[in-house]
């Protein structure tokens, strides 16, 4: 981007914005020319422009790690990845970017970066293993660029989380049946047929906020789960990406939320009817036209945020105590474990890519499974 600032009787300053160096200062290409009409003025500031992109260079061989960053990891790499992972980078990026500043990516050690760790764990903050992972990333590419030629990170121990089995937060059989009473009776019908996917089919929340009218199938009772929606942290911005497992899956419908859909939908196509031109015609990642089953009232897909307020909202109200949204997808499994679903069907419906994953959250056992498991031994008394 070019200026110009008069100095004299047809004299003029160009100035050509470069960006900023590692310490937040200016740096421009300034050039003094004399021009008699703005015509000439013009033609000097364009050959200034074109010598500053033509000799302008990539200097790697001293470039720091927030310009590594910001300019190249940053612009190339990091909006190729899942949407989730951007955001989990964007989060971490200022404590990291402050302790690495000003720091060459090839003058970068491992003790560095086990400095940097133990600065985070005497803050006591939390995802180091996140972190350790960002890091890998970042100095793996500055390595596959042929910035640096080792990857530091990995020499560095692996910040993995100590393993710890804690009770997944549910809601009872009881207080399930509470739930629905209370989801009918007192909550919007939007947020009614949402909440009873999470619990009653086992739906993420951004499975449940990607659904459209295509995705249910009222002659199979089934519903597709294809797709999951995100929001880019910075921005705000909506997109639809694959599944979790990168797979997706058919799930089920009973009664209960078959009943609630058929309603919902009914009345989506009769407010989609009403709206005429000015529903907003959606599509999924494949180009093709799709229909929201929670949107506002011109199609466009409903916040997460917003789904997480008026939940809220509504266990505030509620007899119930409150559970995070995600809290009603952890109660579909832990009762289906409990009732005695094999393992199996129920890493199916969860849409776990690894059986792995289903066994470690949700084969606990609860103490008064243990007190009952061990009345087998009451028969030698």
């Amino acid at each position: 981007m070019a200026s110009y600032k008069q100095i004299g009787e047809n004299k003029y300053k160009i100035y050509v914005e470069l960006g900023y160096d590692d310490n937040g200062k200016r740096i421009r290409k300034t050039k003094t020319v004399t021009a008699k009409s703005e015509r000439a003025l013009k033609k000097a500031i364009t050959e200034l422009e074109v010598e500053v992109r033509n000799t302008k260079t990539m200097d790697l061989d001293g470039i720091s790690f927030e310009t590594f960053y910001e300019e190249h990891f940053k612009k190339l790499y990091l909006k190729t990845l899942k949407v989730s992972t951007q955001n989990l980078y964007k989060e971490n990026e200022g404590r990291v970017l402050n302790f690495f500043k000003g720091m060459e990516m090839k003058k970068i050690k491992p003790l560095h970066i086990e400095k940097f760790f133990e600065a985070e764990e005497n803050a006591g903050r939390r995802t180091l293993d996140k972190k350790h992972s960002m890091l890998k990333s970042i100095f793996e590419r500055a390595k596959e660029w042929e910035v640096i030629d080792s990857n530091p990170a990995k020499k560095v121990k692996n910040r993995k989380p100590e393993k710890q089995v804690r009770e997944i937060q549910h809601y009872t059989k009881e207080q399930v049946k509470i739930l629905i009473r209370e989801l009918e009776n007192n909550a919007t019908e939007k947020l009614n047929v949402q909440a009873k996917l999470a619990v009653l089919c086992g739906l993420r929340r951004g499975e449940i906020m990607a659904l459209c009218i295509e995705d249910v199938d009222f002659k199979t009772k089934t519903i597709s789960v294809n797709k999951n929606l995100q929001v880019i942290l910075d921005t705000n911005e909506k997109i639809l990406q694959s599944p979790k497992n990168g797979k997706g899956r058919i799930v089920p419908m009973n009664t209960i939320v078959e009943h609630d859909l058929k309603k919902y939908i009914f009345k989506i196509k009769q407010l989609k009817f009403s709206m005429g031109e000015l529903w907003e015609q959606q599509k999924d990642m494949n180009g093709n036209n799709i229909t929201f089953l929670f949107s506002n009232e011109i199609g466009q897909p409903q916040s997460l945020k917003g789904l997480n307020r008026q939940w809220y909202d509504f266990c505030k109200k509620s007899p119930i105590p409150y559970l995070n949204f995600h809290g009603l997808r952890h109660t579909f499994a832990t009762l289906l474990v409990q009732s005695g679903t094999n393992i199996n069907v129920v890493q199916k419906l969860l849409g776990h890519s690894d059986i792995r994953v289903t066994l470690n959250k949700y084969t606990h056992t609860e103490m008064d499974d243990l007190i009952e498991g061990i009345k087998v031994f009451d028969i030698f008394l």
